[in-house]
């Protein structure tokens, strides 16, 4: 018979656990997102992609709305949703896509979305010695890892105005949903993807959609974006960032470059640099003074009254992963 010491070993694993496997989860899946974008992007245009992705997350969140008969959003709460989606949905990702039209590197735009945590930290009143250290440490890694990408891009005042818009859009959005209430989080993906949509259609109407060179792989990639990243690794983000709070969940993104030059290693055989490793281990120490001490549990900042925060991380160019994610 097992003794009470062992059984209470075990119960601690389980909890502990618990506690790692969903940002853990986030942070494979968000990864992955740079790799799919990279193929779908090889077939159609930037505003085309975006439509789809944000057409079919719309029309799957709605199922899913009716299935689980959660309550649509109304006055104040259907206000603050809609903004939320609108800064994470189109002036984040419109932002990040100009960027990178007036010649901005990947990597550059990474450096500069590295500092999501850093202005949560401050927006949401959760700064401490111990936070900031972690933030520019996790800042400093992200640098590391993407270091041979920052000589790949010209940056000029424009490009880095639009980095800077993604980046304050990002930051606003994440917070502004973490204090959503009331919504489940299929109400808010649907309603917020609905409203991308129309901004989308009316893009595609005005610049047009494109060439279009659908293969097998991009078919492939743009449904991973939109089953597995828009709606999965969304809500998971979402309810995330309910239960501990926007600060940590931006932390988690330190992680991502990284994260996402080794899955393109694994699935496309890109080259992985000593620097990527690197760069990753000195975010991961930057990530273990942002969370808690108790292990992630709770939030450094004040407790959300909602489902969550959605961050919505930055699609690479055409044909290149970013590895900041998606």
């Amino acid at each position: 018979m097992p003794s009470v010491e062992r059984v209470n070993l075990t119960l601690s694993d389980l909890s502990r656990a618990k506690r790692i496997a969903p940002p853990a989860l986030l942070l494979v899946l968000w990864s992955s997102g740079a790799v799919a974008v990279s193929y779908g992007l090889e077939a159609v245009s930037p505003q085309l992609f975006l439509l789809i992705r944000a057409a079919g997350t719309a029309t799957l969140a709605w199922v899913l709305v009716r299935t689980t008969a959660q309550s649509v959003p109304r006055g104040t709460e259907l206000r603050r949703t809609i903004v939320a989606g609108l800064l994470l949905q189109v002036v984040y990702q419109g932002g990040f896509f100009l960027a990178l039209d007036h010649g901005i590197g990947a990597g550059l735009v990474s450096i500069i979305l590295s500092a999501q945590p850093l202005l949560t930290v401050v927006a949401a009143r959760a700064a401490s010695a111990r936070s900031l250290a972690g933030v520019l440490i996790g800042m400093t890694g992200v640098a590391i890892a993407v270091g041979a990408d920052l000589t790949s891009g010209g940056a000029n005042a424009t490009a880095v105005s639009f980095a800077v818009v993604a980046l304050v859009a990002i930051t606003a959005g994440t917070i502004a949903q973490s204090h959503a209430a009331d919504a489940g989080v299929w109400a808010c993906l649907a309603m917020q993807s609905t409203v991308s949509t129309a901004v989308y259609g009316i893009a595609v109407a005005v610049a047009g959609p494109g060439s279009v060179r659908l293969s097998p792989s991009s078919i492939a990639a743009i449904g991973w974006v939109v089953v597995v990243i828009s709606l999965g690794a969304t809500a998971l983000l979402y309810r995330l960032a309910h239960t501990r709070g926007a600060v940590t969940v931006s932390g988690l993104f330190l992680l991502v470059p990284a994260g996402a030059a080794l899955e393109d290693f694994v699935i496309r055989g890109a080259t992985l640099s000593p620097s990527v490793l690197l760069g990753g281990a000195v975010a991961a120490v930057g990530l273990a003074l942002i969370l808690p001490r108790n292990g992630a549990v709770a939030s450094m900042a004040e407790p959300p009254a909602g489902p969550g925060g959605g961050v919505r991380l930055p699609l690479p160019e055409r044909g290149t992963p970013s590895h900041q994610g998606v």
